[in-house]
C-alpha cells in the first residue's frame, strides 16, 4: 500500500480548497478539472471501482488537479505522486483515498464525492433497467391497428375510433338507415346490414369469416353493443329485434363470437361489450356466458359520460379486456361540463323567449290550476333557463300534475343549465318553452361532433335521427376506451 507523507496530507488538504473554490455543478455531480467544467459522459454501468468506473476517473483527475497546484507550491513529493495516482488501479485510488480519510476531512470529502457518483450511476442503471423492462412488455403487448363494431348503429364508437386515429374495419347492423349513416362519416369499413344469429348469413361462423376478410392482417379491437332495451328502464318492452327475451339472447350470441374469434387464427388483441347498468346482474347470472364474461360484468365500474367531457349523466357497464388484463375506462376530464358550459347561447335564448315563455305559462296557470300548485315552482320555471329531456316543449300543458320529487313528472326531467343532463333517450331534449334541440345540439349532447346526418343526401326521418342518437355510444366514451388501450392501459 503506497504511504502518504505528513507533507503530502498537508498539501492534498490545501489543494482541495483550490479545487472547492472552482467547482461546478453539472447534473448534481461537482466537477473540478482545472477549473473547465466537462460534461459526464452517458453512463450504464453498475457501481464498481474497475478501470472503467466514471467516478474513479472523475475522482483521479481532481487528485490530480490539487496535486498540479501543490506542485505548483513547492512540494517537492507533488510530482511524484502525481504519477503515481497515473499508475494505480482504480481498487488502488480508492483504497489511498479511504486511508487518507480516516484521519483527513477533506479526504473524507472526496471519498463522499466518489460514493455518491457511484450511487447516482447505481440509479441511472436501475432506471435504464426498469425502463427496458417496461419496453419488453410494452412490446410484447399487442395493440389494435382498426376497429371491428356489432350492433354499431349510427357510428358512435367508429367515430370514437376516429378521434384517437383508427379506421373501421367492419361495422354490422339490421338497421340499414343507420348503417347509411355510419357508411357516409366512416367509409373506409366494410358495413354489412345484417340481423345476428338470423340464417346462416348472420351465423357466428358466416360473421367472424366477413369479419376476418375486412381485417386482413391488421390487429384490430372488437366491440359490440347488443340492443339494451330488454334490460332499460327507459323502453323495457322494446327491441329492434324481436322482443324484450331477445336481449339476452344478443348478448349471448355476441359472446360467442368473441369466443369464436378468440380461437382462430387473428384473434382481437382487445375487446369490448356495452350495456345499460341493468344488464349487469341477468348477465352475471347467465349459465350459457364464460365465468371470466360474467365476473367482468358484474366486478367492473360503470363508466359515466359526465367524466368524459359529456353534459349528460348516462351511465353504461363497459367490459373488456387487453392483453389479459380487465378494461377499466379512467375518466378524461378532472370536471364535468355544465349544459350552460356546451350550449353557451342557452342562456340569450332563455331571456329572448321571456315574453312567449310567461305567456304560455299564464296560459297553464289559467287553464290547469291544479297541474302546479306551488307558487314558488310556478315561479321556478319563469326565473330558470331549462333543458326538458321528454322532448316536450312546454312541459305540463296539458295538464300533467308536478309534484316535485315524485317519479314520472316534469321536474325529474328538467335540467337547470348549472347541471348536466340524464341519458339520451330516442325522444329529442328541449329548451323548455323555446324549441327543440336542433341535429347538432343533440350531436353535442352525444358528443358527435359535426356529422353527416343525410347520406347522399338522403332525409331520413327526424324520429329515426332520435333514435339512433339515443342508441348510440357516445363517441368520448369510446374514444378515452381506445385510448386507454393504446396507452397500454396507462392513466
Amino acid at each position: 500500500m503506497v504511504e502518504i507523507t505528513p507533507i503530502m496530507a498537508d498539501a492534498f488538504d490545501g489543494a482541495w480548497n483550490l479545487v472547492k473554490e472552482r467547482q461546478f455543478e453539472l447534473g448534481g455531480v461537482m466537477e473540478g478539472r482545472m477549473g473547465v467544467p466537462e460534461e459526464e459522459p452517458a453512463v450504464d454501468t453498475a457501481v464498481s471501482v474497475d478501470e472503467s468506473d466514471h467516478c474513479c476517473e472523475k475522482v483521479r483527475q481532481e487528485f490530480k488537479d490539487f496535486l498540479i497546484w501543490a506542485a505548483s507550491k513547492g512540494d517537492k513529493n507533488a510530482e511524484t505522486i502525481n504519477w503515481l495516482v497515473d499508475g494505480v488501479s482504480c481498487e488502488e485510488l480508492y483504497a489511498l483515498i479511504e486511508k487518507m480519510a480516516h484521519t483527513h476531512p477533506r479526504a473524507r470529502e472526496f471519498l463522499q464525492s466518489w460514493d455518491k457518483c457511484s450511487e447516482e450511476n447505481n440509479m441511472l442503471e436501475m432506471s435504464n433497467d426498469s425502463f427496458e423492462d417496461a419496453w419488453i412488455m410494452a412490446k410484447s403487448t399487442e395493440f389494435p391497428e382498426t376497429i371491428v363494431t356489432l350492433y354499431s348503429g349510427m357510428g358512435g364508437v367508429e367515430q370514437g375510433a376516429k378521434m384517437v386515429g383508427l379506421p373501421t374495419a367492419y361495422s354490422g347492423e339490421m338497421w340499414a338507415d343507420a348503417m347509411r349513416v355510419n357508411h357516409a362519416n366512416h367509409p373506409e369499413g366494410h358495413h354489412d346490414v345484417v340481423e345476428f344469429g338470423a340464417g346462416d348469413y348472420g351465423s357466428v361462423e358466416a360473421v367472424a369469416a366477413r369479419i376476418l376478410r375486412a381485417v386482413g392482417d391488421r390487429k384490430y379491437h372488437l366491440h359490440g353493443s347488443p340492443p339494451c332495451q330488454a334490460h332499460s328502464k327507459a323502453n323495457p318492452k322494446a327491441n329492434i329485434y324481436t322482443g324484450g327475451a331477445e336481449g339476452m339472447d344478443q348478448i349471448r350470441w355476441y359472446h360467442d363470437l368473441l369466443m369464436h374469434l378468440q380461437q382462430g387464427n387473428n384473434p382481437p388483441v382487445s375487446w369490448s361489450m356495452e350495456e345499460t347498468e341493468e344488464a349487469r346482474t341477468p348477465i352475471s347470472h347467465d349459465d350459457h356466458l364464460s365465468d371470466e364474461f360474467k365476473r367482468l360484468s358484474a366486478e367492473t365500474p360503470l363508466v359515466q359520460a359526465k367524466d368524459h367531457g359529456l353534459p349528460q349523466t348516462r351511465r353504461r357497464m363497459l367490459i373488456g379486456q387487453h392483453g389479459g388484463k380487465d378494461l377499466i375506462v379512467p375518466p378524461s376530464g378532472d370536471k364535468p361540463i355544465t349544459l350552460g358550459e356546451a350550449y353557451p347561447n342557452a342562456e340569450q335564448q332563455f331571456i329572448d323567449n321571456t315574453s312567449r315563455r310567461n305567456q304560455i305559462l299564464d296560459m297553464m296557470e289559467e287553464k290547469f290550476p291544479d297541474a302546479i300548485e306551488n307558487p314558488e315552482d310556478r315561479q321556478f320555471l319563469r326565473d330558470n333557463p331549462l333543458v326538458n329531456m321528454l322532448d316536450s316543449i312546454s312541459p305540463g300543458r296539458g295538464g300533467a300534475k308536478w309534484p316535485r320529487g315524485k317519479p314520472g313528472f316534469g321536474f325529474d326531467h328538467m335540467y337547470g343549465l348549472d347541471r348536466q343532463g340524464h341519458s339520451l333517450t330516442h325522444k329529442r331534449p328541449t329548451f323548455a318553452y323555446d324549441r327543440p334541440f336542433t341535429d347538432e345540439e343533440v350531436a353535442t349532447y352525444q358528443g358527435f361532433g359535426d356529422y353527416d346526418l343525410s347520406p347522399s343526401g338522403m332525409k331520413i326521418p327526424r324520429a329515426s335521427i332520435n333514435q339512433m342518437f339515443g342508441n348510440s355510444v357516445a363517441p368520448p366514451v369510446a374514444a378515452a376506451m381506445l385510448r386507454h388501450i393504446l396507452s397500454g392501459g396507462a392513466t
